[in-house]
């Protein structure tokens, strides 16, 4: 079934796609004129905000991960090439288990 989701992207790792990819090889005198903007400051501050708000416990960094409800999700494509880009495992709900309360 298609959605409206073919109409309008739902979230960040969106902007990594291949519209991004393109803008990226053109040469930088048309990005300037396109004023296109660098998105990987905004993903490595994503990234680091993580795992900076993830509780600290007896590691000494946390594990990060990205939930995903798994690939019959419609928005299941974003998940997997956004955990990608940041370097963090995607997971499901069944990947996770519950130790010491």
């Amino acid at each position: 079934m298609i959605d409206d989701r073919t109409q309008a992207p739902s979230g960040a790792g969106y902007a990594l796609g291949e519209p991004h990819r393109h803008l990226a090889r053109l040469p930088r005198s048309s990005s300037a004129t396109c004023k296109v903007q660098r998105l990987a400051s905004f993903f490595a501050t994503l990234r680091d905000s993580l795992a900076h708000w993830a509780p600290r416990r007896t590691a000494p960094a946390p594990l990060t991960v990205l939930l995903t409800p798994g690939p019959l999700n419609e928005t299941y494509f974003e998940h997997t090439y956004l955990a990608r880009y940041l370097g963090i495992p995607l997971v499901e709900g069944s990947d996770l288990t519950v130790r010491e309360d």
